[in-house]
């Protein structure tokens, strides 16, 4: 067993990865409790678990099992990158990555920018905007290592 260390470039923006879910509050049993109030109780009186429970579900451009990209995950066409922790995340377009070593050698990796970064940046202000998760300031190049151990 060993480590894999990943590097990536992105051409795209930091996600805040809380806006990735949206968070509803559901019945967690589903007893008839009678003359029990569910609204001011805790805990089911029959089943012991809890009346009510905060459930967290992906918005529908997420979209967690995506067959593509280097996590398996996407933000609508876009695949997302994450820090080896997993506290950040990078969408947009991937100019290279682990996938890429016929493009370099073992030093250093080019990767062509055949994109207009313009054209990137509105496309993605347009389709991120509308879900709250654009970041004029968060957009750019960025650099991304993720290591698996």
């Amino acid at each position: 067993m060993g480590a894999d260390y990943s590097s990536y470039a992105v051409v795209g923006v930091e996600i805040d990865q809380s806006k990735l879910f949206t968070t509803e509050k559901v019945r967690g049993c589903k007893c008839d409790m009678g003359d029990v109030n569910p609204e001011t109780t805790k805990f089911c009186p029959l089943c012991g678990k809890e009346v009510w429970k905060e459930e967290e579900t992906p918005i529908p451009a997420y979209n967690e099992d995506a067959d593509s990209g280097p996590f398996y995950r996407c933000l609508g066409p876009y695949m997302l990158v994450f820090t080896t922790d997993y506290r950040r995340c990078f969408a947009g377009v991937i100019l290279c990555g682990p996938a890429d070593g016929d493009r370099g050698d073992e030093d250093a990796l080019m990767a062509e920018l055949p994109y207009d970064l313009k054209s990137i940046r509105d496309e993605m202000r347009r389709q991120l905007e509308p879900l709250g998760l654009w970041q004029e300031d968060k957009f750019g190049l960025w650099a991304v290592q993720h290591c698996s151990y």
